[in-house]
């Protein structure tokens, strides 16, 4: 599978409402952007309604050093967007909103009980690439400590972490992955025996913003 990292420019559609029917009933999300979208909701990533509270959108929030990276997901769902990233001058940030679709409300049914994000019980059956394991490191994950590399799963409970750990075991092959505390959260972390291949899974997916989070 060949993805380019950079992009150049996105698409932009006319916000006008029937524009925006038409091209939901145009859109399926493809096996890419399934695969990032199943990575972005493990990682910063939020599923938001739309102003019926009917459907809900993708939400992409980065900060202005890791703009790059926002625009590859821009490139990925330039079909989704209605326009590129706006930048918010207080946070210093840029935002990248999808437009409301059915097919989003579904996984927002799976990674999301009364409001709050979960991991899904199906996640060993849906995240099966490691396109997936590579935009969740980008989004949520950090060299070290030592020679290992940990992913920021805070946003889960203890159970969710757990079910996380066998994903990576069974699916990706990662066979030292531990739970780590954090003061009152969890956390995942991938040991110094397991570094080589989670490495090998995931550099050919990174945006070269974001190699400074690798070893080597």
């Amino acid at each position: 599978m060949v993805i380019s990292r950079e992009v150049k420019n996105c698409s932009k559609v006319n916000s006008w409402s029937k524009s925006v029917r038409d091209l939901q009933k145009t859109l399926t999300l493809d096996s890419i952007q399934e695969q990032v979208l199943i990575g972005t909701l493990l990682g910063d990533g939020s599923l938001g309604p739309n102003v019926y509270g009917k459907n809900f959108r993708l939400e992409m929030i980065q900060t202005d050093k890791q703009k790059n990276y926002l625009d590859w997901k821009a490139k990925i769902f330039r079909n989704w967007c209605l326009s590129c990233p706006s930048f918010n001058q207080k946070t210093n940030s840029w935002r990248l909103k999808t437009i409301s679709h059915p097919e989003l409300t579904d996984y927002r049914s799976l990674f999301y009980l009364n409001g709050k994000k979960i991991v899904p019980k199906s996640i060993g059956k849906i995240m099966r690439s490691a396109l997936s394991l590579a935009v969740w490191f980008m989004d949520d994950g950090t060299k070290g400590p030592q020679d290992g590399y940990t992913l920021n799963s805070q946003s889960f409970n203890r159970k969710g972490n757990e079910i996380l750990i066998k994903v990576l075991q069974r699916n990706f092959g990662l066979k030292q992955v531990s739970l780590h505390r954090d003061k009152k959260y969890y956390r995942l972390y991938i040991g110094s025996q397991s570094r080589l291949n989670f490495e090998n899974l995931v550099r050919p997916f990174l945006v070269p913003v974001m190699f400074y989070k690798l070893h080597s």
